[in-house]
C-alpha cells in the first residue's frame, strides 16, 4: 500500500510525466498481488529476473544484516562467503552497501576478542541529536565504539573534526548512562578504508596522543590490512583486498 499510495501521489501533479511503475520484490501475498495489478503496477520476482541463487543469497543477506550480533557469534565468516556470491550476480549492489558490510568487517575482527556482545548500526539520541554508532563492542573492561568509512576517497578533516567534536561527546554522554557501563573505559576507533588526509592524520595524531579521559585510534588501509593478518584470517584478508581495500599497500 506505500507503493500505491506513492506512485498515486507522484501523479497527481499536473505537470507529471506518464510513468509505468515496476515493484521487484521476493514474494507477494495473494492481497498483494491483486492490489498491484488492480493499479497498473508491473511486478517482477528476484528469482524469476536473476536466478534462484541470486534471490537466496540476497535473502540471506538480509537476514544477516537484520541479525548483525547475532550473526557475527554464531557464523562470523558467513557475511564473507555472501559479499562473493553477491558480486557474482551483482557488483552494483554490493558496493551500494558496502559502508554496511565493512561495518561487518570491523564488528568481526573486534568479535573475537569481545566476551559479551557486538552491535552494528546502533541510533541513539543524546546531546539533543540522533547519533548512529557504527560498531559498538563491549568488553569485560571496556566499551569500544567504532566509526567505519568505506570509501574510495580520503576521509578529511572536516569528518574528523565532526566525528571528534559532535559524536564522540554525544556516545560518551550515552555511554555514562548506561548503569552497567558506568566503570569501564571507553574508546573510539576511526576506520577509513581510503585513508586519512594529511590534515586528518595531524589532527587524529595529536588527539590520540593527547587525549586522557578516553583512548582515541585510528586505522588505514595497512592497519586494517595488518589486523587480518594478525588474525591469521584468509578469507577475510582475501575480502579485504579484493572488495574492500582499493590500493594494495
Amino acid at each position: 500500500m506505500f507503493f500505491i499510495e506513492k506512485i498515486k501521489h507522484v501523479q497527481s501533479f499536473n505537470n507529471a510525466s506518464k510513468i509505468i511503475p515496476f515493484l521487484i520484490v521476493d514474494d507477494l501475498s495473494k492481497e498483494a498481488l491483486s492490489a498491484l495489478k488492480y493499479h497498473g503496477i508491473a511486478i517482477g520476482f528476484i528469482k524469476e529476473l536473476f536466478g534462484q541463487k541470486y534471490a537466496e543469497t540476497l535473502k540471506e543477506l538480509i537476514s544477516v544484516l537484520n541479525n548483525a550480533g547475532a550473526s557475527l557469534k554464531s557464523s562470523p565468516e558467513k557475511y564473507l562467503d555472501l559479499i562473493k556470491e553477491l558480486k557474482k550476480y551483482n557488483e552494483g549492489l554490493a558496493n551500494n552497501i558496502r559502508g554496511a558490510l565493512f561495518e561487518f568487517v570491523v564488528g568481526h575482527i573486534h568479535s573475537l576478542h569481545s566476551n559479551n556482545s557486538i552491535d552494528l548500526g546502533r541510533e541513539i539520541i543524546e546531546n539533543n541529536s540522533r547519533h548512529e554508532i557504527d560498531v559498538l563492542a563491549n568488553y569485560n573492561d571496556k566499551i569500544v565504539i567504532a566509526e567505519c568509512k568505506a570509501k574510495r576517497s580520503k576521509t578529511d578533516l572536516k569528518t574528523i573534526d565532526k566525528w571528534l567534536g559532535k559524536k564522540i561527546p554525544a556516545f560518551k554522554t550515552w555511554v555514562g548512562k548506561q548503569e552497567t557501563w558506568k566503570k569501564k573505559k571507553i574508546e573510539f576507533e576511526f576506520w577509513s578504508t581510503g585513508g586519512f588526509t594529511d590534515e586528518a592524520m595531524e589532527k587524529l595524531d595529536y588527539i590520540s596522543s593527547s587525549a586522557s579521559k578516553y583512548k582515541v585510534s585510528y586505522f588505514k588501509p595497512d592497519d586494517i590490512r595488518n589486523k587480518a593478518l594478525t588474525m591469521g584470517n584468509k578469507k577475510l584478508k582475501e575480502a579485504l583486498d579484493d572488495f574492500f581495500l582499493i590500493t594494495k599497500v
